[in-house]
């Protein structure tokens, strides 16, 4: 059953993460938000760090998992509108270009 609290706690350790990130070397993120994701199982707020962390790398098709296990997790609020307009990003950048409009369309319904 996915987890859709965030205790403060959570919150503090995502911003810290997001805060040391290095854009220009990602590997440090990606593991603290992946060490994060596995003391958090469920909750549907790490994965979607840990998807754009992937995605600042440049590494959209790892990234893609972690977004759809987002939406599957039921992740809501603006969170989600920011979640649906990464993923739509990451499609456009892997070339499935129709995808990315839906998912776009979707993003500016919300």
């Amino acid at each position: 059953m996915p987890n859709l609290e965030i205790s403060p706690e959570l919150e503090a350790a995502i911003a810290a993460g997001f805060d040391a990130r290095d854009r220009a070397n990602m590997g440090p993120t990606i593991e603290y938000f992946a060490a994060l994701l596995e003391a958090n199982p469920g909750n549907a707020a790490v994965p979607y760090e840990l998807a754009g962390a992937y995605d600042t790398a440049g590494q959209e098709g790892k990234a893609e998992r972690y977004y759809l296990e987002v939406f599957g997790a039921g992740l809501s609020g603006d969170r989600h509108r920011r979640a649906l307009l990464q993923y739509g990003s990451t499609l456009r950048n892997l070339g499935r270009f129709e995808e990315s409009l839906s998912v776009f369309a979707d993003a500016r319904q919300r």
